[in-house]
């Protein structure tokens, strides 16, 4: 029954997702042609507000935009703290079939973390917290695609704009798929 659910829930949800750099110093580096690097927050390439905008208004549904890491919830100080937000997500930490119905979780909290040079940039939580959360590789832009119009339109947009597609889904493969902050998920 459970397999069963969570079945249902991932062929349901197959979330495109944009994953952007943290700090807008790593955005501004220089980077080689268009043809070997994708294009970055910074660069003249990447999609301005109105384009999507324009993009969320030919999709079924809206363009999740700003999220932030389920653990955001959860830090004091930080203008995001929200206690029942906290408790739920702290509760559902290990749920894989929560884990999969959010846009802005992995499967597993590590491979939400994001190494960068010499540190590691995450947004781990197990109740209120204080520090930093980090944006880590959970992408601040989603699409949730419902049909193969959405798809088509997510990888028209990446094509266009020159943005790293990789499909998000459940299973292993995340495992597999090297995810980071430069791609459109």
């Amino acid at each position: 029954m459970v397999f069963s659910h969570l079945r249902r829930s991932c062929a349901l949800l197959l979330i495109l997702s944009i994953c952007v750099f943290a700090s807008s110093s790593d955005a501004q580096r220089s980077r080689p042609n268009r043809r070997s690097c994708k294009c970055m927050p910074g660069d003249a390439c990447y999609p301005t507000p109105r384009q999507w905008q324009e993009l969320s208004s030919r999709l079924s549904y809206p363009l999740i935009t700003n999220q932030r890491p389920l653990g955001a919830a959860c830090y004091r100080g930080t203008g995001e703290f929200n206690s029942r937000q906290c408790s739920s997500a702290t509760t559902s930490i290990n749920d894989p079939i929560f884990r999969a119905g959010q846009s802005n979780a992995a499967q597993f909290m590590t491979f939400e973390a994001l190494a960068n040079g010499t540190s590691i940039q995450d947004c781990t939580f197990d109740g209120p917290m204080s520090g930093t959360c980090y944006q880590g590789r959970i992408p601040p832009m989603s699409v949730n695609v419902t049909n193969a119009a959405d798809v088509q339109e997510a990888v028209r947009f990446a094509s266009r704009h020159n943005l790293r597609l990789v499909v998000r889904n459940s299973g292993y493969v995340n495992i597999y798929v090297p995810k980071n902050e430069e791609n459109f998920d």
